[in-house]
């Protein structure tokens, strides 16, 4: 804004304000009795070049296609903050909602596994089953906690975009 005033002013004429004060005292035969003469001046100055105009023209549409790539590169930064904001709600509600299944996968698989160590005790089954049920176990177990890291870091990048607080610290 400041550069577009001043490209603006930059059409304005150029202003001088001169002020002159001139004392003279002169005797034509070496008396005392002088003549004294005072002027005092003021003058305002007011110049413009004609071929300022051009040069002025050039440089002030420059200013203001500066201004507006600029205007244009803000508005490009906010819209894609937007849009990263959106995403990353949306992928939030998404984890949070896979949040509850994997939960329940991994309680599901726990109660399995207990099931396959009574049944392994029993002689039921052989120890290849109750590897395939503690593998189980412990891949819900990885999932539930991998969620729930990418539900933290989807949090950490909102809070981020929001510039909020997270643990009393900006990230």
């Amino acid at each position: 804004n400041i550069s577009i005033n001043q490209s603006f002013l930059n059409y304005m004429p150029d202003l001088s304000l001169r002020y002159n004060y001139s004392f003279s005292g002169h005797s034509p035969d070496f008396t005392f009795n002088k003549q004294e003469n005072k002027n005092q001046t003021i003058s305002i100055n007011a110049s413009y070049s004609l071929w300022n105009f051009l040069k002025t023209n050039q440089s002030h549409s420059q200013v203001k296609m500066n201004k507006q790539n600029k205007e244009l590169s803000a508005e490009l930064k906010l819209q894609s903050l937007q849009t990263q904001f959106k995403q990353y709600k949306e992928d939030f509600e998404y984890y949070t909602q896979l949040d509850g299944l994997y939960k329940l996968k991994k309680e599901n698989t726990a109660l399995n596994l207990s099931i396959a160590e009574n049944r392994y005790e029993l002689g039921m089954i052989d120890p290849l089953e109750l590897d395939k049920a503690r593998y189980e176990n412990f891949e819900a177990i990885s999932s539930y906690d991998s969620n729930k890291y990418r539900i933290i870091e989807l949090r950490e990048k909102i809070n981020f975009l929001l510039a909020e607080k997270i643990l009393n610290k900006y990230w």
